[in-house]
């Protein structure tokens, strides 16, 4: 998802990812979200609904990494919600 959020993907998936975007300015507005997307089936449509939902749930320090290696620090926010 990171990669496909910064245009680092292919493009057929960087294209399922929305970035979240509001008519006024708001905190969240700077905070690298992406829109969930309201789909009625399922199936070829996973990953353009869990994706965000996961995404959207990482800690904002992530979510702005500046580089996918950056996100070493997966390992341990998972590690802290399974075991903490």
């Amino acid at each position: 998802t990171y990669k496909a959020f910064h245009s680092q993907a292919p493009a057929d998936i960087c294209e399922l990812l929305t970035p979240y975007s509001t008519r006024r300015c708001l905190r969240s507005s700077g905070s690298n979200l992406l829109t969930i997307a309201n789909l009625k089936t399922k199936g070829d449509r996973a990953f353009t609904l869990t994706a965000p939902k996961l995404w959207n749930d990482l800690p904002e320090d992530l979510r702005l990494a500046k580089s996918a290696s950056a996100l070493n620090q997966l390992k341990t926010h998972f590690y802290r919600l399974a075991f903490m």
